[in-house]
């Protein structure tokens, strides 16, 4: 509901108040059960599943970030790579942008490989970064970063999201050859 391109709305309900209170709605319901400490956010600023992408993204996005950290939900969660595509109506949105307007624990995903995953952690853009489908098929993934060992190469997205058997466990161990 950040976007206003996914449906076709009207102007009273595409500004970032009313995205906004889209997200809040649903914060507000999980916060009868749970503090807001207990609660986070992902959001998908540069995505183009289901022709996502607006003009006004950038704004629309930092507008519902700030919001966010006004509620001091327990973490953001940005997937501000660009291994899904983009949307290409301005510059991709950098999990930087994001700091300046969360003060909370920021989380990075989607294409990180090691050196810019750290690189964002020290610059203190992150409070970490998430790695997902390079993550399944390097189950030993931190061995690997710590001793320098390569990742192997990341499963297609049909073997590990299946109904099959074949998929998460499947990944042996880096063994030196």
């Amino acid at each position: 509901m950040a976007k206003d391109a996914p449906t076709d709305r009207t102007s009273a309900t595409r500004s970032r108040d009313h995205s906004h209170n889209t997200i809040n709605a649903g914060l507000n319901g999980f916060a009868q059960d749970l503090p807001a400490d207990r609660v986070s956010v992902r959001l998908s600023p540069n995505g183009i599943y289901n022709d996502m992408g607006s003009p006004d993204y950038r704004e629309q996005f930092l507008h519902t970030a700030k919001q966010m950290n006004a509620l001091k939900i327990g973490y953001l969660h940005i997937m501000d790579g660009l291994t899904h595509g983009f949307h290409a109506f301005g510059d991709p949105m950098t999990l930087a942008e994001f700091r300046n307007q969360f003060d909370g624990a920021l989380i990075g995903n989607c294409g990180y490989t090691q050196e810019p995953a750290e690189a964002a952690v020290a610059a203190g853009h992150g409070y970490m970064i998430a790695f997902g489908a390079d993550y399944i098929s390097n189950p030993d993934m931190v061995e690997r970063f710590t001793n320098g060992w390569p990742l192997s190469e990341q499963a297609p997205m049909d073997v590990w999201f299946s109904f099959d058997k074949k998929g998460y466990t499947d990944y042996p161990p880096y063994t030196a050859t």
